[in-house]
């Protein structure tokens, strides 16, 4: 054969012509390396895992003291101390303590200097010792988990917490629904000690969910509906699922705030949708797209007019609510400056030890005297300057500096990440921090410094770049 055709013969004619007569076979993808993962890295995963415990207890607890288990209420109240305990014993095992910031000094500093606070109460104001112990719980027992999960959670588990939290919205607006439409002496209705349930009007309960207290309700659907509007601004690849079971969340949620019968519901939903806005408009400056700007107004007219016809005996009811709470109160203005003023009624009584940290509390109460009741104030200031005297000032004063620091780096979070997370977590949360009942409700208390943490570990997306595989999630 002549060379000028041998050239062009097998290979050699595919690579002149552009056209083979042999393909070549496939090439082998090399096989997965299992990755053997380190100390650290199996003692962060147990640490998620925890986490994941406590938050599933905060949101079920409720029903297990409610219903399965109301002998043993009082001890199911403990329930997740002990997970808390195994993530700081994993954490100071493997070199994981949160780094020493000075926000988290600071917080470490009150809770050592609350110790012997407490001591000098005990025996000047006749504290009881086991109130003492207990206030010092609720003060500050779950304070240094959050920064171990704003350090220890990663995108990956920020996107399961947003996912499985609206999958699990979906059986709980179905129970929210049987209470609605359930006399207020029904079992599904029953609280504590088989206490009827709260009423908004017309005989109509106020839907406490799987929780004890329908406050707790109102901290769970202000949650869900953060998750909810961070999945429909996120680009439709990164969403946590697809859009039909996304549309199935977005009923789910709307049927338990409708049927909520709190009026604290529209101001928590109120403070979430200015988060999701204020993440839209950084998002958008960023990457101009009109979708991020419409999706908000689609959802809030959607939702309204779901709110009026579909649930339209919930809308009318909440109108008698609020036509009952004027006549009592006058204005909302007026009830949310009575409680921002209520400090300053209480400061001539205040004294400089203050009578007892945990004495204002429902369970430091009953440690106490044996009756669960109110001793103290009811507003969270209030009741910390009466409890701790100079240093409940200082308590709150960092629970301000606390809100702002989480701001701040919330918004510069959703610059470099393009993930509105950050911003609506904290627009969320940011409420209970600045005034809501950490220090007096069991629930309150876990849900303040849990979401502390995820804060915290949205604030730290994107950090160290992006990764490809998980875009806004890395």
């Amino acid at each position: 054969m002549p060379k000028s055709l041998a050239s062009y013969s097998g290979q050699n004619y595919g690579r002149g012509l552009g056209k083979s007569s042999t393909k070549p076979a496939p090439a082998k993808r090399p096989p997965k390396r299992k990755v053997k993962l380190t100390d650290r890295e199996k003692a962060r995963r147990i640490i998620v895992v925890f986490t994941f415990v406590i938050y599933w207890l905060l949101i079920f607890e409720g029903a297990l003291r409610k219903w399965v288990l109301p002998n043993a209420q009082e001890w199911l109240f403990f329930v997740r101390d002990p997970f808390a305990l195994g993530i700081y014993f994993l954490a100071w095992k493997n070199d994981m303590w949160p780094k020493w910031t000075p926000i988290f000094k600071v917080g470490m500093a009150l809770s050592i200097i609350s110790l012997p606070l407490a001591m000098v109460q005990i025996v000047a104001s006749g504290l009881h010792p086991l109130t003492a112990i207990y206030g010092w719980r609720m003060y500050f027992w779950y304070l240094p988990l959050a920064f171990i999960i704003g350090e220890q959670f990663h995108g990956k588990d920020l996107r399961t917490l947003v996912k499985h939290s609206l999958i699990v919205c979906v059986p709980i607006a179905l129970l929210v629904l049987a209470q609605f439409r359930s006399s207020a002496d029904s079992f599904i209705n029953s609280s504590l000690g088989g206490s009827q349930a709260m009423l908004v009007a017309h005989g109509v309960v106020r839907t406490s969910g799987t929780f004890t207290v329908a406050a707790a309700q109102t901290l769970f659907i202000g949650s869900v509906i953060a998750f909810l509007l961070t999945a429909w601004l996120l680009p439709r690849k990164q969403r946590p699922f697809n859009n039909l079971i996304l549309l199935i969340a977005s009923a789910a949620v709307m049927a338990t705030f409708a049927v909520s019968g709190s009026r604290s519901v529209f101001f928590q939903g109120a403070l979430v949708l200015l988060g999701a806005l204020g993440s839209a408009i950084v998002i958008f400056q960023r990457k101009p797209r009109v979708k991020v700007l419409l999706i908000l107004p689609a959802l809030v007219l959607a939702g309204g007019l779901l709110y009026v016809t579909v649930f339209s005996s919930a809308f009318e009811v909440m109108k008698a609510r609020q036509v009952d709470a004027s006549a009592a109160e006058g204005v909302i203005t007026n009830r949310i400056f009575n409680m921002m003023t209520a400090v300053f009624k209480v400061m001539p009584s205040a004294s400089v030890l203050g009578l007892g940290i945990g004495a204002g509390t429902m369970g430091g109460a009953r440690l106490a005297t044996g009756s669960p009741v109110f001793s103290l104030a009811e507003d969270e200031w209030s009741r910390v300057l009466l409890e701790c005297g100079l240093f409940g000032v200082c308590y709150i004063f960092y629970r301000f500096w606390l809100l702002g620091w989480l701001v701040k780096n919330a918004i510069t979070a959703v610059k470099r990440s393009m993930n509105p997370l950050p911003l609506v977590l904290v627009s969320f949360i940011g409420i209970t921090i600045f005034q809501g009942q950490i220090s007096l409700q069991g629930t309150i208390n876990g849900y303040g410094w849990l979401f502390v943490g995820f804060c915290i570990s949205a604030n730290r997306l994107a950090i160290h770049g992006k990764n490809k595989e998980d875009g806004v999630w890395s």
